[in-house]
């Protein structure tokens, strides 16, 4: 059974599109990790994400952001210290 030239057209297309999709997503695994902290206002390709974790664990990474405010060290609020944790992790996976 033959296909129409339009229903082919459309197959060709999406084949295409998800070789690129494919192609773009391993060219980013690839790409080396940026900063976890960049300075502010270079922020703007972040992405908010909502995690769920035990509550030992969450009263753990504010024990970790009080310790960098008493220190007067920046970066000091949960978000940027668990961006730092996931980004070590992913660095300590790479090689």
């Amino acid at each position: 059974m033959a296909l129409d030239p339009n229903t082919k057209d459309t197959l060709f297309g999406t084949a295409k599109t998800v070789s690129a999709e494919k192609k773009e997503t391993a060219q980013q695994q690839k790409k080396e990790l940026g900063p976890a902290n960049p300075l502010r206002g270079t922020r703007g390709n972040f992405v908010t994400v909502g995690i769920t974790m035990p509550p030992d664990l969450l009263c753990e990474l504010r024990r970790v952001c009080a310790e960098r405010r008493a220190k007067g060290l920046r970066d000091s609020d949960t978000s940027a210290v668990a961006r730092e944790a996931i980004h070590d992790y992913l660095k300590r996976r790479r090689s």
